[in-house]
């Protein structure tokens, strides 16, 4: 068990860098797209879909 002792009492390792703050590295990742123009397809997707149901709905309610 001494071994487990020294560990647990141990200093954790240095750091080569100062660690980033979680605000900044969520910054990082926000411009990764990994697939161009999907989600611009999808929105127009979303967009005839909800047209079409408009339009249902129009004619199954002639009020």
């Amino acid at each position: 068990m001494g071994n487990i002792d020294a560990m647990r009492d141990a200093e954790p390792p240095a750091l080569p860098r100062p660690r980033m703050p979680l605000s900044q590295r969520a910054k990082i990742f926000i411009p990764f797209d990994p697939l161009k123009g999907y989600r611009e397809a999808l929105r127009e997707k979303e967009r005839e879909a909800e047209a079409r149901m408009d339009e249902r709905a129009q004619v199954d309610d002639p009020a």
